[in-house]
């Protein structure tokens, strides 16, 4: 079986086979095109570059906006790109890049966000992602999320992380952190983070979940569904 190449070529709608698109000599999401051998996204927003000059710009600039769709080119964004409570964001914010083999972001920052819902496709991090209390849902679908340092995925506290049809490694330590702080004792499983038909390797440690206070219980769903593990020291 071939593993996720972290563009959403190996079953990353979740559907059944025959929903697949035929690209090559492989396939796209459901949710993808084929065009020339290659699985690409479709997108229809505010073009980076073109409407705005930076990612950064975009979002700054459509501050309480219901909703906010960034579409990206073929390039490299040379951003460390953050989006946080201070000042407020748009509600729900998309970002969809052509494919993560051709459009790349330096690292992304999520904190304490207001979202309704945050959606990140078709683009790789080469330098790590950090979701801190984000209170509501945050997709990652089709991306790439690499790093040399100590993680390329860092999720902190937060209520609903999704990785679908991703590719995630770390040279250093983890691929995926995962901790789930200030989860409430009266209401248990109240944060999750999901990994589905996804490709995690070159780690020292593939997933760890950390936290919990001394004497407690740690109850909080982490689900790996259909995942391929390689090349990692241990989990």
């Amino acid at each position: 079986i071939t593993p996720p190449k972290g563009d959403g070529g190996f079953l990353g709608d979740g559907s059944v086979p025959t929903s697949r698109l035929s690209c090559g000599s492989s396939y796209c999401r459901g949710d993808q095109t084929c065009n020339a051998g290659s699985c690409q996204f479709a997108c229809s927003g505010q073009n980076v570059p073109g409407d705005y000059a930076t990612i950064q710009a975009a979002i700054n600039a459509n501050v309480g906006v219901n909703d906010l769709t960034i579409c990206l080119k073929a390039q490299n964004y040379p951003e460390s790109v953050s989006a946080t409570s201070s000042p407020a964001t748009p509600k729900n914010l998309t970002i969809i890049g052509v494919s993560s083999s051709v459009t790349t972001i330096n690292s992304f920052t999520l904190e304490y966000t207001p979202f309704t819902q945050v959606s990140i496709r078709g683009v790789a991090f080469t330098n790590g992602v950090v979701v801190e209390y984000a209170s509501k849902p945050v997709q990652f679908v089709g991306t790439k999320i690499s790093t040399a340092s100590s993680y390329a995925l860092a999720d902190y506290g937060s209520a609903d992380v999704l990785l679908d049809g991703c590719d995630v490694a770390a040279t250093s330590e983890y691929a995926v952190s995962f901790y789930p702080e200030g989860v409430s004792t009266s209401v248990p499983n109240t944060q999750k983070l999901t990994i589905q038909n996804s490709y995690i390797h070159g780690s020292t440690f593939r997933v760890a979940v950390n936290g919990g206070t001394s004497g407690s219980t740690l109850s909080v769903p982490v689900m790996l569904v259909n995942d391929t593990f390689n090349n990692d020291a241990t989990s």
